[in-house]
């Protein structure tokens, strides 16, 4: 190649050679030929160098004539390519570099001897040696390097490597042919081997299949029968018991034996170079594996026997089955008395869904208040629901024993008695039929008295009060026994016929109406249970009775003014010398203002002919009837009831704080309904059976 382009080369310079001096070109000789010798030679050969390529101009642009300095010659012109940058070698100096399409115009002086050397850098050369003599003076000496195909040479040069490639490669395809056929050869004789050793070893790898395949199903099953009962468990239904702890062993057995199984199985295929059948096998059982080697749904068991998880699903659960040992992992010790569970605090939710006192113990143990007074009975709103009267409703007795070891109640000790009374009697209703309850609650010491016994003795001392009274004729009024004294509204005497009836031989006492009014004693002089209740009006009188007939199912009622007088009197043992209820010496039959000055206990004077007692005295008594004080002049003579409407009611029979003359047989006085004294009280009338 650098032969061709130095011959190419010779053939530009020698043109140039026979062109005139003034076309200012001169085209240095190549090496290739030898060159004249010099007419003078240089003392030493000039070293010449540029720079850069800052002044690089075109090469194919007409050389600007040089503009003559001092001390130089002529102008040496050095051009590059189109297609490479030029490496330039002057006098066997590095002088720099061309870059491509450019030149570099270099000034020289006479005499000097130039050897010029040009390198593309890709394997192509231009040398030439030449001597500036004085034929050269003022011109330029252009030095070219000719315009080179390289496309063309690369391609050469690709061809030939191509062919060299293709003839090795040839070379070793045949060689690998023949190698090839010798060891299908091997192969095929060591398949045929390895193929009978195969198929024993898929049929081992079958039977293991099918062995494990049976594994897994009963692993699934047993897994089934431990969820099941693990499900139960945290429902609240069961415990861990024997049956749960064998399920549990059984099914960590399987899991045991499974994984051994399927290790043995993995190493067997791998060992037997049968990877796919492996994987296809576990890709067909992988779902049912994971259900038993990957679900860790068994460590339940034994996470609740070591106390790190509960047994119960959620808090709910846990004090509906009792579970005291859960509450800890759901409710912090210090919210146990705040409302945590579906907005209630646990001692009221552990009362409604009954828990066992192991739970109460435990939120006793830790600061829970066995007391509440912040519900009532949604049916009573006045009834405190306090956690001990759940208790005693749900009926454990082991609870309640609890409730009062940690000082329990069922209302606040503030409260009045008779409204403990009304909390106990509502209370009694929920529990009262429960004998072991009660009993317990007797042995702490509650008191359970809703005023019922107190009720029952008192409708049975009435009861046993009552006297009969046979019906009669009598003189009703101002009687010539008493005509000297009698007031106004006595008179006219008339005669009256009465039919019988009962009545009390007592006043009702202070004890008895508290019993039937709920422990509420009206009376000015308390403190006198024997004494008769005063600072009642009639209509006071009328709701007492009302609710006396409800709670004894009879029907009491106030005597009628002629019952009244006719039973004091004496009634057909009458005896007309009397004037006071039963003689004539008023301080052997009354309390009056001249022998007390407050209320005595009843019958403690002596009683009239029917035995009764302080119908003179002690308090006056109200009868039914409307007061008129001319009603004498107008009553019915048969069972008279008095006027049909007045404003007053009838009173008779004087008092501890009135005179003699008041207590006298024949006395009347009147009083509006609503009327009350300290000295002013009732006894009780009833009608003959029928």
């Amino acid at each position: 190649m650098k032969l061709m382009l130095l011959k190419w080369l010779l053939v530009s310079v020698t043109a140039l050679a026979g062109t005139a001096v003034s076309a200012q070109m001169i085209k240095a000789p190549t090496n290739t030929k030898p060159v004249d010798p010099p007419k003078k030679k240089p003392a030493a050969k000039p070293v010449v160098k540029f720079k850069d390529d800052d002044d690089d101009v075109k090469a194919d642009s007409a050389a600007a004539p040089a503009k003559k300095v001092d001390n130089t010659f002529a102008y040496l012109t050095l051009k590059a390519n189109r297609g490479a940058a030029i490496n330039v070698t002057i006098n066997d100096n590095e002088s720099g570099k061309i870059r491509a399409g450019m030149s570099k115009k270099i000034p020289l002086n006479n005499s000097d001897e130039m050897r010029i050397s040009l390198n593309d850098g890709m394997g192509n050369l231009y040398d030439t040696t030449f001597v500036v003599d004085d034929k050269d003076a003022g011109h330029n000496i252009v030095v070219a390097f000719p315009e080179v195909d390289y496309a063309a040479i690369k391609a050469e040069e690709a061809r030939l490597k191509k062919e060299a490639d293709d003839r090795i490669r040839l070379q070793k395809e045949e060689e690998a042919r023949k190698i090839r056929e010798a060891e299908e050869e091997a192969i095929r004789v060591q398949k045929a081997a390895e193929e009978a050793l195969r198929q024993q070893r898929i049929t081992l790898l079958t039977e293991t299949e099918s062995g494990l395949k049976e594994l897994i199903r009963q692993s699934l099953s047993d897994k089934t029968t431990l969820q099941q009962l693990i499900d139960k468990i945290r429902k609240g239904e069961i415990g861990i018991t024997p049956d749960v702890t064998k399920a549990h062993d059984n099914f960590i057995s399987d899991k045991t034996l499974l994984n051994e199984n399927l290790k043995t199985y993995t190493d067997s295929a791998m060992a037997y170079n049968m990877k796919d059948r492996r994987e296809t096998f576990m890709k067909e059982t992988k779902t049912d594996q994971d259900k038993i080697l990957k679900d860790e749904f068994y460590n339940f068991i034994p996470a609740v026997i070591a106390g790190k998880q509960p047994m119960s699903a959620n808090v709910q659960i846990a004090f509906k089955a009792s579970r005291s040992s859960d509450i800890p992992f759901f409710i912090a010790k210090d919210s146990l008395d705040e409302p945590v569970i579906a907005g209630k605090r646990p001692l009221m939710y552990a009362l409604e869904v009954k828990s066992d006192s192991s739970v109460f113990r435990y939120l006793f143990q830790n600061g829970v208040s066995a007391n509440n007074f912040g519900s009532r009975f949604p049916e009573n709103k006045e009834i405190y629901a306090t956690p001990l009267a759940y208790a005693a409703i749900n009926g454990d007795v082991e609870v309640i024993r609890l409730f009062a070891d940690h000082e329990a109640v069922f209302f606040p000790s503030s409260m009045s008695k008779l409204d403990k009374k009304k909390q106990v009697k509502f209370l009694l209703t929920k529990f009262g039929s429960n004998a072991d309850v009660m009993a317990v609650l007797k042995e702490k010491k509650y008191d359970m008295d809703d005023g019922t016994a107190a009720i029952l003795a008192a409708i049975a001392s009435i009861d046993s009060s009552m006297v009969q009274v046979e019906g009669g004729q009598f003189t009703m009024g101002c009687t010539n026994e008493l005509a000297a004294d009698c007031a106004g509204d006595e008179k006219p005497a008339i005669q009256v016929t009465v039919d019988g009836f009962q009545i009390s031989k007592y006043e009702v006492t202070q004890k008895i109406w508290a019993a039937i009014m709920d422990d509420e004693n009206p009376s000015f002089f308390k403190d006198c249970p024997n004494c008769p209740v005063e600072m009642v009006s009639w209509k006071a009188v009328s709701e007492f009775i009302q609710r006396l007939n409800k709670l004894s199912g009879k029907t009491y009622r106030l005597p009628t003014e002629a019952e009244w007088e006719f039973a004091a009197r004496g009634g057909k043992q009458e005896n007309k010398d009397f004037i006071y209820a039963g003689g004539k010496d008023i301080n052997e039959v009354a309390w009056y203002k001249d022998n007390s000055n407050k209320p005595s206990p009843v019958g403690t004077k002596a009683p009239n002919a029917l035995g009764l007692y302080d119908m003179s005295g002690s308090v006056s008594e109200w009868c039914s009837d409307f007061y008129a004080a001319d009603y004498f002049t107008r009553s019915t003579l048969n069972n008279p009831k008095g006027p049909e409407v007045s404003s007053q009611k009838v009173t008779r029979g004087g008092s501890f704080m009135q005179s003699s003359w008041s207590s006298r047989l024949s006395n009347r006085e009147g009083h509006e309904e609503t009327f009350n004294n300290n000295n002013t009280g009732f006894r009780l009338a009833m009608n003959l059976p029928k």
